[in-house]
């Protein structure tokens, strides 16, 4: 006889005659004989199947998922995702930590976008202030000077900021030359265990010789006054996964605060412009002289080589060459034997 639905005899189990069977389920509407099933074996418990001495059946499978990308959650190492990675950019806690008078002001937070820079030159032109910003996880099309392609992956910084400076277009070189040593001052400051941060002329950030990260400056004019000013910039953050061609060239910050890094850039950035306005190019140069990559070494710019000396008062290379001192105003800066530095 088939016990009684559970719940039908108020004892429980003690209320059930001693040859009675366990009380079943009631049975499924599938075709069978109508005999109860048998109870699993041992091995097919949940979680009871026996480790394999010597071997784990999860052997490789975070590998093999991922081929070989970081675990998006970070590293596996207890039972549930790691808590401990700062968060990106939190428009609350930018907010607080921004000491700024205009720049970062207003915010616009994108997740993923084809270039921030293009995003920034559209508020721009169509009316934006001095000090928009424009960040985002993710650059689809992200792109450097002469039409370069950054890789922009998840996890980076990549930000515009739209500039509306008191210069004329003689103003762009040191300009740029003034975004990067606020690069470099910042994340010297914020990474301090990497060394020195230097600027590669006339758009990098080199850690350790090589490149953490890039600028881009665009403008427009109305006759020899600049219009408006769209500052990009690119910075590797946590990043330990290159291309091939990335890797003898390229480097990254550790995990940090994404948003007191920013903060921290858009303070000097608003310093070094004012500096600019108020003082000129050669005020602003001099200030990053110290911060040169390649001084006094052999370099090459384009069908020029010598010896690095500096720059002019309007950020123009000084390159000693066996015919003398020449100005360089364009061109891809190169050490002639990197293995010697």
């Amino acid at each position: 006889m088939r016990g009684r639905h559970p719940g039908a005899t108020p004892g429980g189990h003690r209320g059930r005659s001693r040859n009675r069977p366990p009380r079943q389920l009631p049975r499924r509407n599938t075709p069978g004989d109508g005999r109860p099933r048998r109870r699993p074996g041992p091995r097919r418990g949940l979680r009871r199947r026996e480790a394999r001495a010597g071997r784990s059946h999860r052997r490789g499978r975070r590998r093999h998922h991922q081929r070989r990308r970081p675990h998006p959650l970070g590293t596996i190492g207890g039972p549930g995702p790691r808590l401990d990675r700062p968060a990106r950019v939190n428009a609350a806690d930018f907010e607080a930590q921004l000491r700024t008078a205009r720049y970062g002001k207003p915010l616009e937070l994108l997740e993923v976008t084809t270039s921030t820079n293009d995003d920034a030159r559209a508020r721009a032109e169509a009316g934006a202030r001095d000090g928009h910003l424009v960040v985002a996880r993710e650059q689809s099309a992200g792109r450097g000077s002469q039409g370069r392609s950054w890789s922009s992956p998840t996890g980076g910084l990549y930000f515009s900021l739209v500039l509306r400076p008191r210069l004329e277009t003689p103003a762009l070189p040191p300009l740029t030359l003034v975004v990067g040593r606020a690069l470099a001052e910042s994340i010297e400051a914020r990474c301090p265990d990497l060394g020195p941060a230097e600027v590669k002329w006339p758009n990098d950030v080199l850690v350790d010789g090589r490149k953490c990260a890039g600028i881009l400056v665009e403008s427009a004019t109305v006759g020899a006054k600049l219009e408006h000013v769209v500052v990009g910039v690119g910075i590797n953050v946590g990043r330990d996964i290159w291309d091939a061609e990335l890797q003898e060239t390229a480097t990254s910050l550790p995990e940090t605060d994404h948003g007191a890094l920013l903060a921290d850039v858009l303070l000097r950035l608003e310093e070094g412009v004012a500096l600019l306005e108020r003082e000129g190019p050669a005020s602003a140069v001099r200030a990053i002289e110290d911060r040169l990559a390649y001084r006094d070494e052999t370099v090459r710019c384009g069908d020029v080589t010598g010896t690095l000396l500096g720059l002019s008062p309007s950020g123009a290379l000084r390159i000693d060459t066996a015919k003398g001192i020449r100005e360089v105003v364009a061109g891809r800066l190169e050490v002639t034997d990197p293995q010697k530095r």
